[in-house]
């Protein structure tokens, strides 16, 4: 399960992979990708775990009208376009669907990142510092890492690399 969330004024869009489809992973949810910034407004379905993390966070939540699909269509879209750039991406990677907790927080941070001349991209619009410069690194990529040691196992020898290889999964 995933909570798919957009904010409709810069844009900015993520997926956030839960571990069920509980009120407090979508409360959980919801912080991650706020951060700092306030919620103004919380737009979904119905669901019942999305209300009631909207009433912990003490945030106003607008449900959908059931029976017009048009009154969740901004919803139902993002979840579509999460999808549709999380499945090549995983292609592209060889990587089988069974990783797509990884894929898709990926494919909405490179979309967030994504800028064209003269508009800003939504990552820049939320935290006002620019566009974002690190390198952008695309999913499945195969990479050199070295590793964080934290355990007397993972010590390397004396000859072995100060480097692992290893797949990349995303940003932190």
């Amino acid at each position: 399960n995933a909570v798919n969330i957009k904010d409709l004024w810069p844009g900015l869009i993520c997926s956030v992979p839960v571990k069920n489809k509980g009120h407090e992973e979508a409360r959980r949810a919801l912080k991650y990708f706020c951060g700092g910034r306030k919620i103004q407004r919380i737009f979904s379905d119905n669901a019942g775990e999305l209300k009631a993390a909207s009433e912990k966070l003490k945030v106003l939540h607008e449900p959908s009208e059931p029976g017009v699909p048009v009154s969740n269509c901004i919803v139902e879209r993002n979840n579509q376009d999460i999808r549709s750039m999380s499945k090549p991406a995983l292609c592209r990677a060889g990587l089988p669907a069974c990783c797509w907790p990884y894929a898709a927080p990926h494919a909405c941070f490179m979309e967030n990142t994504n800028w064209e001349d003269g508009k800003e991209s939504p990552w820049a619009k939320t935290h006002k510092k620019g566009e974002f410069n690190g390198l952008k690194i695309p999913f499945g990529a195969r990479v050199w890492f070295k590793p964080n040691i934290t355990r007397p196992n993972d010590v390397p020898g004396k000859y072995d690399p100060d480097a692992l290889e290893g797949v990349f999964g995303g940003y932190e």
